[in-house]
C-alpha cells in the first residue's frame, strides 16, 4: 500500500545524486506515479537501483518493486496470450508478424523485461484480414469499432482493434499507420524480410529490423502520446548499425515516402533525449525530403482531418477505390447510423471533428 506525502517526508530523507542533486521521497515516489502511466517500470527501476539509495527511500522503493512487479506479470500474461493467438492463426492458414512490444523486447533489446507493453500488436496480409478477424472474434475478441462499409478493412484501413473480458486487447494491423502514410507502404514487401524472435520457446516472425526502425518512426510521430519513453527508445533501439543498412533504410523509405517522417522522428528524439544518432545514419538524412511528405506530415500534426483524407484519396490507386474510400469515410453504414441523414452526420464528423 502506498504511504502518504506527509509520511513520506517524514520517513524518508533526501538522497543525494551522481550530479550533485537531489531527489527527496515525494519527488520519487511522483516519478514512479509516471512511470506507471507511460509503462516505464524497468527503466525507472534500473536507474534508481544504480543511482539511489534503497534504504533511505524504503517504502517509496517498495512501490516502485511492486509496480515493477505488475508490469512484467501483465507482459508475462501478454506472451502467453500471444503464443496461444499465433497457434490459432497458424491452424487457420494465417501468416503474420508480431510487431512493436513483444519484437522490440525480444530482437533489440539487450533485457527483454526492459520493454514492457499492454497489449498485442499482429500484422496480416490484406487478403487474409477477414479470417484472421473471424480467428480473433472466436477466441473471445470483440471489435472496438465497426467496419464504415464492406470491404474497407482489406482496402484502406490500418486495422481493427479487439477488446477482451480479460485483460487483453489484440490489434490486427493491415498496415503501419493510419492515413496517408500508411497506404503508400508496400505491404507484401513487410513479409518479405522478417526476423524470428522466440516466445516461450516458440518459434514467431517478426518484420526485419530496417522495417521494425520505420514502424518505430511512424508510431513516434503519429501514434503518441509523447509522454512514452518506450517510443523514443523504440528509434534508438532499431536505428541503422552501419552504412549498408541506413542505405537500405533511406531507399526503402523514400519508395514508401516515409522520409519526412523517419527525419522527424529522428529529430525528435535529439530533442527529447539529448541522443545523436551515429554518424553511419547520415543517409537518412542527407536528402530533404519532398514537399508533398512535408506537407502530409504537417496534415497529420495539425489533425487536420478533411485535408488528410483528401490526401489519401490522391494516393489511391483506381477512381472505383477513390469512390469506395470517400463513401466509406463520408457515409459510414455503422450500426446505429442506418438511416442516410444519421450516415452522413457520423462522416461530416469524421471529416471535420477534432
Amino acid at each position: 500500500m502506498s504511504i502518504s506525502g506527509h509520511d513520506l517526508d517524514r520517513r524518508c530523507g533526501q538522497v543525494s545524486l551522481p550530479d550533485g542533486s537531489s531527489i527527496d521521497a515525494r519527488r520519487f515516489a511522483a516519478l514512479v506515479q509516471h512511470a506507471r502511466a507511460v509503462r516505464a517500470e524497468p527503466l525507472l527501476g534500473a536507474w534508481a537501483t544504480d543511482s539511489l539509495d534503497e534504504v533511505s527511500l524504503g517504502p517509496v522503493f517498495d512501490d516502485l518493486w511492486r509496480a515493477e512487479e505488475r508490469s512484467l506479470s501483465l507482459v508475462v500474461m501478454l506472451e502467453w496470450e500471444l503464443c496461444a493467438m499465433a497457434e490459432r492463426l497458424e491452424r487457420a492458414g494465417v501468416p503474420f508478424r508480431v510487431l512493436k512490444g513483444p519484437a522490440i523486447a525480444h530482437l533489440d533489446e539487450r533485457i527483454p523485461s526492459m520493454r514492457p507493453f499492454g497489449d498485442l500488436d499482429l500484422l496480416v496480409r490484406s487478403a487474409d484480414i477477414a479470417r484472421a478477424i473471424d480467428v480473433v472474434t472466436a477466441a473471445g475478441g470483440t471489435r472496438r469499432i465497426a467496419e464504415p462499409r464492406r470491404g474497407f478493412d482489406r482496402r484502406f484501413s490500418k486495422g481493427v482493434s479487439f477488446g477482451f473480458e480479460r485483460n487483453l486487447e489484440v490489434d490486427l494491423h493491415r498496415t503501419l499507420a493510419l492515413g496517408v502514410f500508411g497506404l503508400t507502404i508496400d505491404l507484401d514487401e513487410l513479409f518479405e524480410g522478417t526476423q524470428t524472435l522466440s516466445v516461450a520457446g516458440m518459434p514467431l516472425a517478426a518484420l526485419d529490423r530496417p522495417s521494425r526502425f520505420l514502424h518505430a518512426c511512424l508510431h513516434l510521430v503519429l501514434g503518441g502520446p509523447w509522454d512514452r519513453p518506450s517510443l523514443y527508445r523504440d528509434v534508438m533501439l532499431t536505428v541503422p548499425v552501419d552504412e549498408p543498412e541506413a542505405a537500405l533504410v533511406a531507399e526503402r523509405a523514400a519508395r514508401w515516402r516515409l522520409t519526412a517522417v523517419v527525419q522527424h522522428a529522428m529529430h525528435m528524439v535529439r530533442q527529447a533525449c539529448a541522443w545523436l544518432p551515429p554518424e553511419t545514419t547520415a543517409a537518412l538524412t542527407v536528402t530533404p525530403a519532398s514537399r508533398e511528405q512535408r506537407a502530409w506530415l504537417a496534415t497529420v500534426l495539425d489533425h487536420r482531418r478533411l485535408a488528410g483524407h483528401r490526401q489519401s484519396v490522391r494516393v489511391i490507386r483506381g477512381v472505383r477505390a477513390k469512390l469506395a474510400y470517400t463513401a466509406s469515410v463520408a457515409a459510414p453504414r455503422a450500426p446505429g447510423h442506418t438511416s442516410v441523414v444519421a450516415r452522413v452526420r457520423l462522416g461530416l464528423n469524421e471529416l471535420f471533428g477534432s
